[in-house]
């Protein structure tokens, strides 16, 4: 009830877009009329609770629309009490999002890149959900085959933690079959992309081991 109060007439066109059930569900609202529901909602909720800061993770995997409208809403924000923090990786941006791309290349020092976990951040993850007694040179080679990045690191400790896996040495391999699990159909798409050599060798070297190298 306090939502349908709140955004009043705009309620229909825009709840599929926030998440929420339109009343009738059988009728697609004008995706121009979306866009200026949006706005309307963005706007008043924050003058009514300003200040406010809008958190979008993980922008890579938006559609076009949505990134389309941000890349429309957020010059347009300067006299409004409003942050907005985008997190995305520019490699994984559907191609239509040139506006988007456009928009964070305009912003002076921003976007600002995100460096990797370092192996020290790594071991204290994986320590923390595995034990204390975790190897170091199983951590370290947790912080290899996840490249540092965070999510992948914490889903890692938290499966290698599931399996009570140890931490040491003999647990490599059930470590680099979870993280390889953990990587997903995304991993397999991008060496197809570079071609049937690169896959094969993709396969030789999670057969081997990371210790393979790269010439």
């Amino acid at each position: 009830a306090e939502r349908c109060e709140f955004l009043g007439s705009w309620y229909d066109i825009v709840a599929t877009a926030l998440g929420l059930e339109a009343s009738d569900s059988a009728r697609v609202p004008d995706p121009a009329g979306v866009r200026d529901g949006l706005d309307w909602v963005m706007t008043r909720l924050t003058v009514a609770r300003a200040p406010v800061v809008l958190l979008l993770d993980d922008a890579h995997w938006s559609d076009a629309e949505s990134l389309s409208w941000l890349a429309s809403f957020a010059p347009r924000i300067g006299n409004l009490p409003l942050l907005i923090v985008v997190a995305y990786r520019p490699g994984e941006l559907p191609p239509e999002a040139t506006a988007f791309r456009t928009l964070v290349e305009h912003h002076e020092n921003r976007p600002h890149a995100l460096r990797p976990l370092s192996a020290t951040g790594v071991a204290r993850i994986i320590r923390e959900h595995v034990g204390e007694s975790a190897e170091d040179a199983f951590c370290e080679e947790c912080c290899t085959v996840t490249e540092g990045r965070p999510f992948e690191a914490v889903e890692l400790a938290i499966q290698l933690a599931e399996r009570r896996v140890r931490g040491t040495g003999a647990d490599l391999p059930v470590m680099r079959d979870v993280a390889s699990a953990i990587k997903g159909p995304g991993l397999l798409d991008r060496l197809r992309r570079l071609g049937p050599g690169t896959v094969m060798f993709a396969s030789a070297a999670a057969v081997l081991g990371t210790s393979v190298p790269p010439d």
